[in-house]
């Protein structure tokens, strides 16, 4: 008879009905367990704390919670066997001496604290588990290859399946946090068994037995005779706890268990199974989610990082203390200068030198509009009538670009009184789905503040309405319908719409840009902080840089010295103050810092006819939605004219293209620096440094002006003077 397959196919509805059903019973039982309070007192200042340092044989720092788990396991098994054959079949002679065996298992368990480190659970599982045990004896063959006779040696193989319950009522201690030892009874229910036995010739290798082949006496069957259902077996084990989450409320507990059977397998056979199981279970500790605190956490993770390194024992509970007390503290460790190459120095002095420069920027003849209104916005200044008469150009030369556009109605009212020859012609334009005569009220409400404020004669303004301007934006897209609510203004004059030039003194300073490293802490947290850098200047205290945040302060601010306004004004030290407020709003303040600055100016240079240098900055704008070419018309050939004028053979030039930011990085990149050599070409220069810097414009690409004005070039022109 052939061996058949040990594994068939086992009806697991019983089984799982089992579970099932303890599970629920444990469920109802357990829930209103309450949890155990671990004892404490507090410290000086009010916060609990563990009654004693914590030690290896202290109780765990986490609540006493009911403990519910699901888990498996690999098993490695021992039979001791002292038997002939199975009960029906047939063998003689030599008894089987042992073997070994494998399997897994899968089990649910719960257990209960009791009291101080002890518990109580209960485990029940399901295992298939396989063994082979032999006997080897002696054998005289006739059956070799050359027909001669020898003694050989076979081996009797009893293989086994055992599928089936196990119930482990079992009592734990843990000694120290996480760590448990187990010890319980392994009450065994076999559902299921099968077995196949046969001999096998092991020497000689090219012998056989009577029936011309290696093997011999095969049997197998799907129950064993005589076998034990139930089985009993003490069983000891140890499992550690790895906490998945800050509570510990989920854990994965690895583990190994050994079990001595006592009660043999097949009745009235010496025949035991001990095994060792290694595994691992995901646990579940209701108590501590609900009992979890986030402060308690710290405290554990200070008092488990105490009992790991022992030789930093004294610092973390310095750390612990200084945590439960309320103290603040602010401090600027470091102070570095960042260069234009990148390069850093410590403790840098601030150099500043004056330039002469003239910055020459293109008004942009556009007045915009919101959807359906004719009202102008906000962002456009308007003076009073009484306030005309003071109104100078020549004021706006510490503006911005965009904040002297957001003043060409008063620029256009102010040359149309020194020029009275000249007129105005403002177009209104609507975007898609706007009534046409929408167009018209816009440019009369452009016409009326020129009239009512500037006193302009109404014959000298002409409106009318257009619809789409002429060379219109993308309507489909919001942007581009913002782009096509406008006024343009023209005029038969070239100097009502001129660029605006304005001659400055430029200040540069070095280092770029400041970074200043910061160290501050507040036990209750920090609220809000405040950083200032300020100087004695113009007979007064001028603040340069004022910044405020909420929460933590940044471990290092930054100041940049690119921008005008932040440039100290004269040689006086400029200092810097820090000052923090915690959650209860105690301030506390860095020490002063002060640092030293250096200026060289203009009257210093020319009177000691030190080599100086001049600086001319020209805007070149309205190039189209995505071109790089603009039409050469009166005002952008007058500047191309005005920087060619300050051109020398040796002036350095540089020219940097900008866009918009509809589009992507690389093409508007690719885009801005094709923007850049045509103006380089207008100018005959083929020497001029090019810049791309594609969506990195300087204005608001939210607002169509921002958009038009960031689609422009920048002409850099550095000359020396002699």
């Amino acid at each position: 008879m052939k061996p058949k397959n040990l594994f068939r196919p086992i009806n697991l509805v019983h089984p799982i009905a089992v579970l099932c059903a303890l599970v629920l019973v444990q469920s109802v039982c357990f829930a209103q367990v309450p949890p155990v309070a671990v004892p404490g007192n507090t410290d000086s200042t009010g916060m609990a704390v563990p009654v004693s340092t914590p030690t290896s044989r202290e109780v765990p720092a986490q609540p006493a919670s009911w403990r519910f788990g699901a888990g498996g396991g690999y098993h490695f098994s021992q039979h001791t066997v002292n038997f002939t054959r199975l009960p029906d079949l047939g063998n003689c002679c030599t008894n089987f001496n042992g073997g070994t065996g494998q399997g897994v298992s899968g089990f649910l368990s719960a257990e209960m604290p009791l009291f101080g480190n002890f518990w109580l659970g209960l485990r029940l599982g399901y295992s298939n588990l396989t063994g082979r045990i032999t006997a080897q004896e002696p054998i005289n063959l006739v059956g070799r290859s050359d027909n001669s006779a020898s003694q050989g040696t076979f081996e009797r193989r009893l293989d086994v399946n055992l599928n089936g319950l196990d119930i482990i009522p079992m009592a734990g201690f843990s000694p120290i946090e996480n760590l448990t030892l187990h010890g319980g009874v392994q009450i065994g229910l076999v559902l299921a068994s099968s077995y196949s036995q046969a001999e096998y010739l092991l020497t000689p290798g090219d012998g056989t037995f009577e029936n011309n082949r290696r093997i011999r006496a095969e049997f197998s069957g799907t129950a064993i005779t005589g076998l034990q259902r139930f089985q009993l077996a003490p069983t000891f084990g140890v499992s550690y706890e790895l906490p998945l989450n800050p509570a510990a409320s989920f854990t994965l507990a690895p583990e190994a268990w050994a079990s001595l059977g006592v009660t043999p397998i097949v009745q009235g056979l010496a025949w035991t199974m001990n095994s060792l199981r290694v595994g691992a279970s995901l646990r579940w500790l209701p108590e501590r989610a609900n009992n979890f605190s986030e402060r308690e956490f710290k405290l554990r993770q200070l008092r488990d990082l105490e009992r790991t390194i022992v030789a930093e024992r004294s610092a973390i509970q310095s750390q612990l203390q200084q945590l439960q007390k309320s103290g603040i503290s602010a401090k600027i460790t470091r102070v570095v200068g960042i260069a234009e190459n990148g390069s850093e120095i410590v403790n840098p002095t601030i150099t500043i030198e004056q330039f002469r420069s003239s910055r020459t920027q293109p008004l942009l003849n556009f007045i915009f509009f919101d959807e359906n209104s004719f009202v102008m916005l906000g962002r456009y200044r308007r003076l009073p009538s009484s306030e005309r008469g003071t109104f100078s150009i020549a004021d706006l030369s510490s503006l911005k670009p965009m904040a002297v556009y957001y003043q060409i109605l008063n620029i256009v009212g102010k040359r149309m009184l020194d020029h009275a020859e000249t007129t105005l012609s403002l177009l209104g334009c609507t975007a898609e789905g706007e009534e046409t005569e929408l167009g018209l009220r816009r440019a009369e409400a452009v016409k009326q503040y020129l009239v009512s404020t500037w006193k302009i004669a109404e014959k000298r303004i002409t409106t009318r309405s257009h619809g789409l301007p002429d060379n219109p934006s993308d309507s489909r897209v919001a942007s581009g319908a913002a782009e096509n609510r406008r006024v343009e203004l023209y005029s038969s004059s070239d100097d009502l719409l001129a660029p605006v030039r304005f001659e400055t003194v430029l200040r540069v300073a070095e280092p770029k840009v400041l970074r200043f490293e910061i160290d501050a802490f507040a036990g209750t947290g920090i609220k809000q902080w405040q950083w200032e850098t300020s100087q004695f200047a113009e007979n007064q205290i001028i603040t340069l840089r004022d910044t405020t945040g909420i929460g933590s302060v940044p471990k290092s601010i930054f100041w940049n010295l690119s921008e005008q306004q932040y440039i100290p004004r004269s040689e006086s030290p400029v200092t810097v103050h820090l000052e923090v407020f915690d959650g209860d709003n105690v301030p506390g303040e860095a020490p002063l810092l002060s640092l030293p600055v250096k200026q060289t100016d203009i009257f210093t240079k020319e009177r000691t006819k030190t080599g100086d240098s001049r600086i001319d900055y020209f805007d070149v704008i309205t190039f189209p939605f995505g071109a790089d070419k603009i039409t050469m018309d009166e005002f952008n050939t007058k500047i191309i004219e005005n920087a060619k004028g300050v051109l020398k053979a040796d002036s350095k030039l540089v020219i940097y293209g900008y866009t918009d930011d509809i589009g992507d990085e690389a093409s508007n990149r690719q885009l801005a620096e094709r923007r850049a050599r045509f103006i380089a070409q207008a100018l005959g220069r083929t020497d001029a440094v090019i810049v791309g810097y594609g969506t990195s414009g300087k204005f608001d690409n939210k607002t169509p002006e921002g958009r038009f004005y960031n689609r422009y070039g920048k002409v850099e022109v550095y000359s020396s003077v002699r």
